[in-house]
């Protein structure tokens, strides 16, 4: 074991930089002061092969789904999408991530280190495929995730990624791979965007006059993209928001009030806006004498209802003791 953990800490510590790499010597700031390292290489099936590196390259990004970016800006959910398209050519996204601290805030984005995985993911993909790159960045961006986790399911998954590039890199100081697409078409997308609870009061029961709140996961796209024109109907036609959209991270949540001489039955709650794909929902509307009979006044929508009305974040990842941190 001893053994083992040497090696691997003279494989990190051996790490250097291309020469189109950012400068990234020095210490890792995420480290503890007691040495402990944060660097934790996540298992998966795109692992090295015993005997050498694997040539027939290694899985990268899973799909988006692809942001719509109605802003023609960069944010980091279409960066995503362009290191995702182009694996080969992952300099062309690294240009457009910011370097400048001060640029984060212009992109108004709600996940504070959406951009410095991103710039990780992109350093790590030039530096394996022998385009220059800085394992230092790669490693540093890793490491300074805060509570372990991205707030959004495509940081999500470029953080994963972004572990598995180190791993590879440490079990395989020097060597290069090239980046591919994973194979097959059959991958899982990185967000899953849903509807996940209709909060009434408690419950998915409304009357005339009362406020409900959608709750959303799975947002593939950036909030500037979410604030513009972002509408919810009820049974087909349009209803007002009550309060302003809220999104964080991946959720979003918007409220709507049932208007005014709704007839009783179940209705489909649908939230659209400027990206691509809608969610819905079944609501049920109950008069004001009482409950409604319970056979459906409106065709269920196609897509059925997620089976998780109110999924928690996930757990918070752990170090992996084992694992060497760059000195």
């Amino acid at each position: 074991m001893l053994l083992s953990l040497a090696l691997g800490l003279t494989a990190v510590a051996g790490c250097s930089d291309g020469p189109e790499g950012s400068a990234g010597a020095g210490p890792s700031p995420s480290a503890s002061a007691t040495g402990t390292p944060t660097w934790r290489p996540p298992t998966g099936d795109d692992g090295p092969r015993p005997g050498g590196p694997d040539n027939e390259g290694l899985s990268f990004l899973p799909p988006g789904p692809g942001a719509p970016n109605t802003e023609k800006a960069p944010d980091p959910e279409s960066v995503y999408d362009l290191l995702r398209d182009r694996p080969r050519d992952c300099g062309a996204a690294r240009r457009e991530i910011p370097d400048d601290p001060e640029d984060f805030e212009g992109t108004g984005h709600s996940e504070p280190k959406a951009w410095d995985v991103l710039r990780g993911l992109a350093e790590a993909c030039m530096a394996i495929q022998g385009k220059g790159g800085s394992w230092q960045e790669a490693a540093r961006a890793y490491e300074g995730v805060p509570g372990g986790r991205p707030a959004t399911c495509k940081g999500r998954a470029a953080y994963e990624v972004l572990g598995r590039l180190l791993r590879w890199h440490r079990e395989h100081p020097g060597a290069t791979t090239t980046l591919r697409k994973p194979s097959g078409g059959g991958s899982a997308p990185a967000c899953r965007w849903h509807i996940v609870r209709l909060d009434a009061g408690g419950d998915a029961v409304a009357r005339p006059g009362e406020t409900v709140r959608v709750e959303m996961r799975g947002a593939y796209f950036d909030y500037g993209d979410a604030y513009k024109g972002v509408v919810v109907h009820l049974g087909g036609r349009n209803v007002d928001m009550t309060e302003p959209l809220w999104m964080s991270g991946d959720r979003m949540t918007v409220t709507f009030r049932v208007p005014e001489g709704t007839p009783p039955g179940r209705r489909t709650v649908r939230v659209l806006g400027t990206y691509p794909a809608a969610v819905e929902r079944i609501l049920t509307i109950e008069s004001a004498e009482g409950p409604v009979s319970p056979s459906p006044s409106e065709p269920s929508p196609t897509d059925p209802a997620p089976t998780d009305p109110s999924p928690t974040d996930p757990e918070p990842t752990h170090p992996d003791p084992s694992a060497p941190t760059l000195s």
